[in-house]
């Protein structure tokens, strides 16, 4: 196939409506359906202090859409009406930057860098960040996620991602989107079915240790963490006393729900937050180190490893790019 196309915003001159350009946008090129609004539902609210910005690259992985979504602070709301002869897709959601809020139903789930999700677009659901944000979007088939959507009603607070399968099938996304120009259709297929396929294991390997018990109190943990990312005593322990668990429960139920330990998710966190500095004018004066502390680290050593094993570059890297 050929180049990924590319929308964005900065080309719309003022005075144009750019929710309603934006919003045709993501019908069209992400939702791949143009009369997508005539039944969508759609509401989108950008963050009203600063001109929104978007910019969206498109392309196949076979029969499937495969898109990268770039914006700036907003919120989107779908809330689609009966349509004669449509099928809507299920659509996994990879958060490449910034943290974003999913909601669909009775899930809750917060995406940081790395986390991936999927969304039923044939039912209501919302998505927003407080800042820049970068998504992967991949669109399958709900046929070949029936299962999945199933199992992922079952666990409303748990994001994927972090490791094993989960983790596997994030790098997978990366890579086929990366690579989609240079794939032909069939190679692009077998990539799709890949994903689908490690997406579906992975969910249903989740299923398989969730305590739904446990639910409320993990998306808890999860409030306190953001709450205090930046307290230099933030750790098991501290978590531990506040809500009057053994560190050992707080690690069993974090993990059985997550995926991943709690001091990975702190550290996750802390990360997410560096990089949105790192890329952003209005630190520019403050050096890699102030940022980090910041946010809670206090080893710039132990920082630099992780946010490279992270993200793939260095924080100066970062920083540069973003120039």
């Amino acid at each position: 196939m050929g180049q990924l196309a590319v929308v964005t915003t900065e080309n719309i001159a003022q005075g144009i409506d750019l929710n309603e350009v934006w919003k045709r946008f993501l019908s069209t090129h992400v939702a791949r359906n143009p009369d997508d609004l005539a039944f969508s539902g759609i509401r989108f609210a950008p963050d009203e202090r600063t001109r929104f910005r978007g910019c969206i690259e498109y392309g196949e992985l076979g029969a499937s859409g495969l898109s990268r979504v770039v914006s700036s602070a907003h919120r989107y709301l779908r809330e689609p009406q009966t349509s004669p002869g449509t099928s809507a897709p299920a659509m996994l959601v990879l958060q490449t930057r910034g943290t974003s809020s999913l909601q669909q139903g009775q899930r809750r789930i917060c995406l940081s860098p790395g986390d991936w999700n999927v969304v039923d677009t044939s039912q209501p659901f919302a998505i927003g960040s407080s800042g820049e944000s970068e998504h992967l979007v991949f669109l399958q088939e709900q046929a070949c996620m029936t299962q999945t959507l199933r199992q992922l009603a079952q666990m409303p607070t748990r994001s994927f991602g972090c490791n094993g399968i989960e983790r596997a099938a994030r790098e997978l996304m990366l890579v086929s989107f990366r690579e989609c120009a240079r794939m032909s259709v069939r190679a692009g297929e077998a990539a799709a079915d890949a994903i689908t396929r490690m997406v579906a294991a992975s969910v249903e390997e989740a299923a398989q240790t969730h305590a739904a018990p446990l639910q409320p109190v993990r998306a808890q943990i999860i409030d306190f963490i953001h709450a205090h990312i930046t307290d230099d005593d933030l750790a098991v322990g501290t978590i531990a006393r506040a809500f009057g668990y053994s560190t050992r429960q707080i690690h069993r139920m974090f993990q059985d729900e997550a995926g991943m330990t709690v001091s990975e998710c702190i550290w996750k966190a802390r990360l997410a937050q560096v990089l949105q500095d790192l890329r952003s004018t209005v630190t520019r004066d403050k050096t890699i180190t102030e940022i980090a502390f910041n946010w809670g680290f206090s080893n710039a050593a132990h920082f630099s490893r992780a946010f490279k094993e992270a993200y793939g570059m260095t924080p100066s890297q970062c920083r540069s790019a973003a120039a």
